[in-house]
């Protein structure tokens, strides 16, 4: 009771309790029930979208964990469905009882019962027509306004703006054409009713699809059928679930509402360990992000969801970063010591496990008796493996040459090489440090390597050495200052196997007597694929191994040639001798023929003889870097090394000096994106044990080489620990390198705030996004120099595929210059299409060195051209400055020409 001196007493009212009262029973009567059933159908829709997925993973995939890849796609797919559900529950609960609609709901809810009702036939007919023309005017407003804005802010106001406008515009329409629809269906007799409407529908989709069929073919090629139908499923499977529930719920209604919320608690639990494990077990992870359907993007979107400070790295679903609210902490970061900060989440302030890594090269004690500057010979054999010489156990009869050798020099049991691709191996090779810290120019395909670089060859050049490189190939003259620091350089375009040796008798023989030390760097490349391109039979088997084998016991020949010929002149004796490989090379162990494409032992294991005279043959079991190779012969020709170099001098392991039990340094090796091969992986060995990282897919691997030298046995889940700590390595390892070789620094260069000023403005619109202009260099050119081209790409929506761009070149008559083109991957291969976000402008350089190889005079037509992720798929452009208006997409975008003069 209340109390007022004007008023008298009066009951005191609760209108807190009253609103909350009258909130439960709308609650009671009209949300809850809604939300349950559509809860039911996101539920059952996700269930059975999980549960396909996991079946196309099991198909797709090599022996995937079902139970644990089911789990942790249902986590993935549930909360999606209890969001969709909720969504779909506010808003049956809106329209189920509300007055205004009251008419419409009856009209609808008896659309498919018999017998003549002209109300019914022009709202099915007027609905669809509304919603026909609110698609057609969205889609006719986003493109007009993309290719008039150029600014991705700019562009979803406008679009935003243009919606309520459309969709009047839309609800006007289908108003009209349903007051029409309802005059003139009386007309129609008994042929008015839903049912007939819903045929007459249904027979115009049927016809639009046949006309898209038939008349846009190409288009449809474009597409990927399970992506395009994954949606319309996810809607199908919803419907019909929430069918069954109201079906199986009429009279067990408690029942189903209690499944409904043990359903939610499951998708609650499932969804909270998806959170915290996703990513743990490397081969699930693996299998959802390489062979789902949907599940790759899921995975994305919820580590997107899940970055609150958005530095790329989320606090769940493997992001891994241990603090989610500092953008400069998270895995792969910079970590200076000292500041008592663990920026790199991995092993506290700093990285103890990377000291020490640099140094000055570690020299030793020369060999007593060497000459001061003795005459050196670099010979070196393309994608050797050392498992296929006699020397290393092999049984076959491939290298007698070879086994000669071995058998008076040092052997190395096990040398890892920087990379498995030659232009970044052979570059680190010569600097003694990893791929990641050469400093590379921008060149397309073959990076070019700058003068910033301090090269073997121009350290032995200013010791007093004259430079001579011959090779059996001209592909490294495309890698611009390649050859800092030689004198002479032969690499014809198409060598004979005895050209390398050909010429370093030449060299020797026009030698003058006292003129001083020499070094020759003679390169056989015939052991690298194609395999014997030329018909020479093959002496082992009709097998590509038999024929790997077959160019080794060739190149052995070559190898005998050179010894032979060097003993003959007498220089036999006053020669240090290094004979290794740049790389190893596949024959189908992990499913690959060939080299820079893995990281596993066969494509980065190599030999290593080193002879030097006067020194006992000897066997170093230890791992060791081919990068030491450059100290190496730096401290046996006593010239200085540059003072940051990671690799250390091998001197004491010939001498046989160097301490038992010395500290090992983890060894790395890598794969660097470079366009044609986008391959981005890191790996480190220590010991017997050896992590390779799958950057882009996210998943590591962990073998023991010591009990399982094939690398068949992934033990990062029974060893996650271990795993976990050589990963935090690789990362720390990574943010120490230099910052223009790592991927994501690359693809944040090239993302542009705004469109800037291009050459030639193209506008040419792609599925998912526009092709907003190029830049171009000169067009007339000469040999040696470089077409430049710089693409600018808009992101128009999230693309799932990862598309594969080629700009072509063709001369008349169809002529075309090997590698005169750009095959490539954007950016470098560092940002693919399903990466870049919406509303981004990418830049995509393409810099093409000119070879030697083409005609002088020749006029070439450029053609840009986009592929599907198979490349079996040429995706063309919509709409362009040469097609305003296509009948179907258009597969080549013509760029001008170039000239070769």
């Amino acid at each position: 009771m209340g109390d007022h001196p004007e008023l008298g007493t009066f009951p005191r009212m609760d209108y807190t309790s009253g609103v909350r009262r009258a909130l439960l029973a709308a609650l009671r009567s009209r949300l809850r029930p809604a939300l349950e059933e559509q809860w039911a159908g996101g539920l059952g829709a996700a269930f059975l979208l999980a549960t396909a997925d996991l079946v196309a993973v099991a198909v797709r995939a090599d022996d995937p964990p079902l139970l644990h890849t089911w789990v942790q796609l249902l986590g993935l797919y549930l909360p999606l469905g209890f969001l969709g559900g909720t969504a779909a529950g506010l808003v049956v609960a809106t329209v189920r009882d509300a007055p205004w609609l009251a008419r419409t709901r009856f009209t609808w809810s008896r659309i498919g019962s018999r017998g003549r009702s002209p109300e019914r036939f022009a709202h099915v007919l007027s609905a669809a027509a509304g919603l026909g023309l609110f698609v057609l005017g969205m889609r006719t407003a986003a493109v007009g306004l993309a290719g008039r804005l150029h600014d991705a802010a700019l562009i979803a106001w406008a679009i935003a703006l243009a919606a309520p406008v459309v969709a009047i515009l839309a609800i006007v329409f289908a108003a009209g054409l349903d007051a029409l629809l309802r005059r003139v269906s009386p007309l129609l007799g008994d042929f008015a009713s839903g049912r007939s409407a819903i045929f007459v529908l249904s027979g115009a989709i049927a016809s639009v699809v046949f006309f898209v069929v038939s008349e846009a073919s190409v288009t449809l090629q474009q597409l990927n059928l399970l992506d395009l139908l994954w949606l319309p499923s996810a809607l199908v499977l919803h419907l019909a679930w929430v069918w069954v529930v109201r079906r199986v719920g009429r009279g067990r209604g408690r029942v189903v509402r209690r499944a409904t919320y043990l359903a939610i608690l499951a998708t609650g639990l499932v969804f909270g360990v998806s959170i915290r494990t996703y990513g743990h077990a490397n081969s699930v992870r693996g299998a959802i992000e390489t062979h789902s359907i949907g599940g790759r993007a899921l995975a994305r979107r919820w580590r997107s969801w899940t970055d609150r400070d958005r530095d790329g790295h989320a606090w769940a679903y493997g992001g891994d970063d241990c603090n989610d609210s500092d953008p400069r902490i998270h895995p792969g970061a910079e970590d200076p010591a000292g500041d008592g900060i663990d920026s790199d989440c991995f092993g506290g302030d700093g990285t103890p496990a990377l000291e020490g890594l640099h140094s000055d090269g570690d020299f030793a004690p020369r060999p007593a008796g060497l000459a001061a500057r003795p005459n050196l010979i670099l010979l070196t054999i393309d994608a050797l493996r050392p498992d296929r010489l006699g020397a290393y156990g092999y049984e076959r009869p491939t290298s007698p040459n070879i086994d000669a050798l071995a058998a008076e020099s040092v052997r190395f049991t096990r040398v890892l090489a920087p990379s498995s691709r030659s232009v970044r191996s052979i570059p680190a090779v010569f600097a003694g440090v990893y791929p990641s810290e050469v400093a590379y120019g921008g060149e397309f395909l073959f990076p070019s390597v700058r003068d910033e670089n301090e090269l073997l060859a121009e350290r032995l050049s200013a010791h007093g050495y004259r430079m001579h490189a011959m090779l059996g190939t001209d592909y490294f003259s495309r890698v611009r200052g390649f050859f800092q620091g030689f004198d002479e350089i032969a690499q014809p375009p198409h060598a004979a196997r005895s050209f390398p040796v050909d010429e370093a008798l030449r060299v020797l023989d026009g030698m003058e007597d006292g003129a001083g030390p020499w070094c020759l760097w003679v390169h056989l490349f015939n052991v690298h694929l194609p395999y014997l391109p030329d018909g020479v039979a093959s002496m082992y088997g009709d097998t590509e191994p038999d024929w790997y084998d077959t160019e080794i016991t060739l190149a052995d020949r070559e190898v005998g040639r050179l010894v032979e010929a060097l003993k003959a002149r007498g220089v036999w004796d006053d020669t240090v001798l290094v004979f290794a490989s740049d790389h190893g090379e596949g024959l189908g162990e992990h499913g690959h023929i060939g080299h820079a494409s893995s990281l596993y032992e066969e494509e980065v294991r190599t030999p290593l003889l080193i002879r030097v005279p006067g020194l006992a043959p000897r066997v170093v079991e230890r791992a060791v870097s081919l990068i030491d190779v450059m100290p190496t012969v730096l401290n046996l020709v006593d010239a200085p090394a540059p003072q940051r170099i990671v690799g250390r001098s091998l001197v004491a392991d010939l001498t046989g000096t160097r301490a038992q039990g010395a500290e090992q340094l983890p060894i790395f090796s890598e794969l660097l994106p470079d366009g044609l091969f986008p391959f981005d992986q890191k790996s480190v060995t220590v010991g017997d044990e050896k992590l390779i990282w799958w950057i882009r897919d996210g998943r590591v691997a962990l073998f023991d080489l010591a009990t399982d030298p094939a690398e068949r046995v992934d033990l990062s889940e029974s060893r996650r620990e271990r795993a976990n700590e050589l990963h935090g390595v690789l990362r720390a390892w990574m943010a120490s390198g230099r910052r223009g070789n790592r991927s994501d620094d690359v693809a944040r260069a090239h993302v542009l705030r705004r469109v800037p000023d291009m050459d030639e403005s193209v506008l040419a619109r792609y599925p998912g996004f526009t092709l907003l202009g190029y830049d171009v260099g000169a067009r007339t050119l000469s040999r040696g120099d470089t077409v430049e081209l710089d693409f600018y790409f808009r992101s128009d929506r999230a693309i799932e595929e990862d598309l594969f761009f080629n700009v072509e070149l063709v001369g008349p008559d169809g002529y075309v210059v090997h590698d005169f083109g750009a095959p490539h991957y954007p950016v470098f291969g560092a940002y693919h299409t399903n990466e870049w976000k919406r509303g981004e402008v990418v830049q995509d350089p393409i810099h093409i060195v000119v070879p030697d190889a083409v005609r002088p005079g020749t006029t070439f037509e450029a053609t840009l051209l986009v592929f599907s992720e198979d490349r079996r798929r040429t995706i063309g452009y919509l709409r362009g400055p040469a097609t305003p208006e296509p009948s179907e997409p258009i597969h080549r975008l013509p760029l001008g020409t170039f000239t070769v003069n």
